[in-house]
């Protein structure tokens, strides 16, 4: 090899060295979240010792796995296990829905009656596989530097919402939205690792539920019911 060859080689290993050490730290920022109660609800809840509630939650498709099925009961018992800390009476969500589903355009009076429940909490929407991405990351300075141009690293949050449906008063009565962000406090970001698992069949590899620890969003849903708590007076 002469001179020449021997410099451009060592040219192309220093770029590639380059390219493939770069290393730090990935942050989301969080969005705060949304909550709206009514004061009759506030007062209700505050009022009454052992307020008799039930949690509706959305209909999973039929075609849905059991282990699919296993993974959301357990965020739905993660909900329900913190109203009962709260000194709530948590009524059976399934005869609940029988109730309704074999009974004829109930109002809400009449269900209050027929289920001896007070407040429904509705599950109106459930997100496991929030996106979150970003071209920038932090080096251990702690200086913002670019990823090369085209690149970018993708980590996964959740966001859960409620509606709040007060029987007494017959309307709705409270809306809730949480987040969860990832790599609020910083994730360790290096290129060859976010170049390998972030490919373009990575969705098609990893179903939803999975791209979340499962203990990281039973926290999430036992947090964000605990604001809504707090936020009820209770």
């Amino acid at each position: 090899m002469n001179r020449l060859q021997f410099l451009i080689s060592l040219i192309l290993l220093s770029l590639f060295m380059s390219s493939c050490s770069k290393s730090g730290f990935i942050i989301f920022q969080q969005e705060d979240p949304y909550i709206f109660s009514k004061e009759v609800l506030r007062s209700y809840v505050s009022e009454t010792e052992q307020p008799k509630v039930v949690l509706r939650v959305p209909t999973l498709n039929v075609n849905v796995i059991e282990k699919e099925k296993v993974f959301y009961n357990s965020l739905y018992n993660a909900i329900e296990l913190e109203l009962l800390n709260a000194n709530f009476i948590v009524r059976d969500r399934v005869v609940f829905n029988d109730i309704v589903k074999n009974a004829n355009d109930l109002g809400y009076e009449e269900l209050r009656e027929r289920t001896d429940t007070d407040i429904i909490i509705e599950l109106i929407n459930i997100d496991i596989g929030v996106e979150y991405t970003t071209n920038r990351y932090y080096t251990e300075s702690g200086k913002e530097k670019l990823m090369n141009v085209g690149e970018s690293a993708t980590e996964y949050g959740a966001l859960v919402e409620f509606k709040v449906v007060l029987l007494e008063s017959n309307d709705v009565s409270g809306i809730y939205k949480f987040n969860y962000a990832p790599c609020v406090k910083g994730c360790r970001y290096n290129k060859a690792v976010y170049s390998k698992n972030y490919n373009s069949n990575f969705m098609e590899e990893v179903e939803a539920y999975e791209l979340i620890e499962r203990d990281i969003l039973a926290d999430f849903m036992s947090i964000s019911t605990k604001r809504l708590i707090r936020d009820l007076g209770k």
